[in-house]
């Protein structure tokens, strides 16, 4: 076999590196053109920056639990505005934001099916519109998306890597639902059993604390309230590792739709500088049934902006009334859609 050259061996590694880089280039088109949300990337958690007492297996002196005292303040005072209270139907429960653009983790029991309307309630008062994504309910996880424009409040994820039965963390959430005269609810407490899909604690929670947020003394969620009960040590979190080991069946496209698949949507959507370009709608799917066609620009969505693709798909998956707006060649008209009667129209 012939030895190549300088000349063929420069060559080859041009080719080569040619080749690498339309691999990362198609990689990186991949990703941000995917139209399922990335789970938010874990902190590492910064043990050397704790107190010692957080090291203690118990609190040795009163400059101990002052300083536990001084940590789990700072921590509820970082992280509370990104904890909502959250309405689905009739229910009230808890949920945490997670990303800039609205993902929000939340129970399974709290968040039920795909495609429900939800209204958050920020501690300050502030109110956003979203909807319910895909859940397990195996684990009892869930997964919301604000679809109102953001950014929104939202707070770090961890992992349970260097998670130990004894350490400390602190539970939030609106118990009773949100109330305007009070803060949001935080209850110290421990870990008292920890496995893969389950954590157990003695943090005090009661009704409508379902969904909320539990966090580690680095101010990471690391678990999410599940099974709520009368004794303070039977609490039960789902942990935050089975949301990014089951972030597809969450985020991704099966989960939403008006029968539980957001191929059932069926278009597909670029930006424009008016809203979303639709460049192609599916015969048979839920943007054909509303009336949108190819090459319609979507405008707002009951009245309001549409912040992304993703919430533009969302969106579509209601199971409730709701009106598009698109500018049709040059000319708006709105698109009002009931799901249950399975029809659209147009206005001008």
């Amino acid at each position: 076999m012939p030895i190549p050259g300088p000349a063929g061996v420069a060559g080859s590694l041009s080719a080569f590196c040619i080749l690498a880089l339309v691999i990362l280039a198609a990689s990186a088109y991949a990703q941000a053109n995917s139209s399922t949300p990335a789970f938010a990337r874990p902190v590492p958690a910064e043990t050397g920056r704790l107190p010692g007492a957080f090291r203690k297996a118990v609190p040795t002196s009163v400059s101990d639990l002052q300083a536990i005292e001084t940590r789990i303040t700072e921590i509820v005072r970082e992280v509370s505005p990104a904890v909502v209270a959250v309405r689905v139907g009739d229910a009230n429960g808890s949920a945490v934001v997670i990303s800039p653009d609205g993902l929000v983790l939340t129970a399974a029991h709290v968040s039920g099916a795909p495609g429900r309307n939800v209204t958050f309630t920020f501690p300050d008062g502030r109110t956003a519109r979203g909807i319910t994504l895909g859940t397990n309910r195996e684990i009892d996880s869930g997964l919301m998306q604000i679809t109102d424009a953001g950014p929104w409040p939202h707070v770090p994820v961890g992992d349970l890597s260097g998670v130990r039965l004894g350490d400390w963390v602190v539970s939030l959430g609106h118990p009773g639902g949100f109330n305007a005269e009070r803060p949001v609810v935080a209850r110290l407490g421990r870990i008292i059993m920890i496995t893969s899909e389950l954590i157990q604690s003695d943090c005090t929670l009661l009704s409508g604390d379902s969904g909320g947020p539990m966090f580690d003394a680095h101010g990471r969620v690391i678990g999410i309230h599940s099974g709520i009960s009368d004794s303070a040590t039977e609490n039960f979190h789902v942990p935050i590792s089975t949301y990014l080991e089951t972030w597809e069946r969450l985020a991704a496209s099966e989960n939403w739709g008006d029968s539980g698949g957001r191929s059932q949507v069926g278009l597909a959507a670029s930006r424009h500088q008016q809203g979303f370009l639709l460049d192609s709608v599916s015969e048979g799917g839920r943007a054909a049934r509303v009336g949108l066609r190819p090459g319609d620009i979507v405008t707002a969505f009951n009245g309001q902006p549409v912040p992304s693709v993703q919430a533009l798909m969302t969106n579509l998956g209601s199971r409730e009334p709701f009106t598009i707006t698109v500018n049709r060649e040059g000319e708006d008209m709105d698109l009002a859609y009931t799901p249950s009667a399975a029809r659209g129209r147009g206005n001008r």
